[in-house]
């Protein structure tokens, strides 16, 4: 079955960067939130300036929320990202999976890369956040290349199923989505906060609720 998603979607045969594309139309002043998606990507990011290989067969998008309210909410973006596409991908793999996440952007099936997250805000002149997300669904690993910081794999090699990027893209924004709506009823004054600003490995953001918890674990397939 596949996720229902609400948000308008922007989608580009190629294009240099999802979340690039994003933040063009955010000046435009697009209505958010909103999700930009495409095949191939020439000049996509990691953090730090990295770049990240984008051939076709993977899943390559941006989700543009709006920054409202309390600023200093959104600063916990990265952590619901991450968290949300875990959850969105893990129900996807065979069982005994060793998934985990290498915070705050990475996530790692058997040591191996199968997804970065990179997450830009803005306060000005539209405030705003993009999340960027890249996963390698039907990717050869090989023709990544070697000279990578952590070895890489693709979601066929460990699926339970037979696997769409379509329907991917669409688990991913949906579980987004959710995610970042119950980050925005999140109270800041609830006795939690210190414990989340404390140890943000200590996270389980669901799509219902924020709780501190147990650390995600390792292995959630078996």
């Amino acid at each position: 079955m596949r996720a229902i998603v609400r948000l308008n979607r922007f989608h580009f045969d190629q294009t240099d960067s999802t979340s690039t594309q994003a933040w063009k139309l955010i000046h435009a002043r697009e209505p958010m939130p909103f999700s930009v998606t495409a095949d191939t990507q020439t000049s996509g990011r990691g953090r730090s300036g990295k770049s990240w290989q984008s051939p076709a067969g993977g899943a390559w998008l941006s989700v543009a929320w709006p920054i409202v309210g309390v600023a200093q909410r959104y600063a916990r973006v990265p952590l619901v990202a991450a968290s949300s596409v875990y959850q969105a991908i893990v129900p996807l793999l065979k069982p005994g999976s060793d998934v985990r996440i290498k915070w705050p952007n990475d996530i790692l099936i058997d040591a191996k890369k199968v997804c970065g997250v990179l997450c830009e805000q803005q306060l000005s002149p539209v405030p705003a956040v993009v999340i960027g997300v890249g996963i390698n669904v039907n990717v050869d690993p090989l023709v990544l290349g070697r000279d990578l910081r952590l070895p890489a794999t693709s979601l066929h090699l460990h699926g339970n199923q037979p696997l769409t990027i379509g329907a991917i893209i669409d688990r991913v924004i949906a579980s987004l989505d959710e995610s970042l709506q119950a980050l925005e009823r999140f109270d800041l004054n609830d006795p939690q906060r210190k414990a989340i600003e404390t140890d943000p490995r200590w996270l389980d953001f669901s799509p219902d609720e924020l709780r501190t918890a147990e650390a995600l674990p390792k292995n959630t397939t078996s």
